[in-house]
């Protein structure tokens, strides 16, 4: 199963595209969505064991595969960053996850 990453990137573009540090948040969210691709294809062997998990365990196991795996720059002050990425990973888990579950039949 694939992402649509056009379609989740697109979303994030409008979302993000006005604010403040939108630049390192778009970023984030590319490297998101492909981060949760490798989460996805963990599950390539069986896709039917995503969708006996609830939403909310959903978003805890993914979120818990995305934090370690994403580079945190050192260009912004730590506490700035920690609120982006908190932004932009719960906002990219929420999308994805509104995915799968519109794409379920189709896994």
């Amino acid at each position: 199963m694939q992402l649509d990453k056009d379609k989740i990137l697109g979303e994030a573009k409008q979302f993000f595209g006005s604010k403040r540090y939108s630049k390192e948040s778009i970023s984030l969210s590319q490297r998101c969505v492909e981060v949760s691709q490798q989460w996805l294809d963990t599950y390539k062997d069986n896709y039917g064991a995503i969708y006996k998990k609830d939403a909310q365990t959903l978003k805890k196991e993914l979120k818990k595969y995305i934090r370690p795996r994403i580079d945190y720059p050192k260009f912004i002050p730590s506490f700035v960053w920690w609120w982006i990425a908190q932004t932009v990973i719960n906002w990219i888990i929420e999308r994805i996850i509104e995915y799968l579950i519109e794409n379920q039949d189709r896994g």
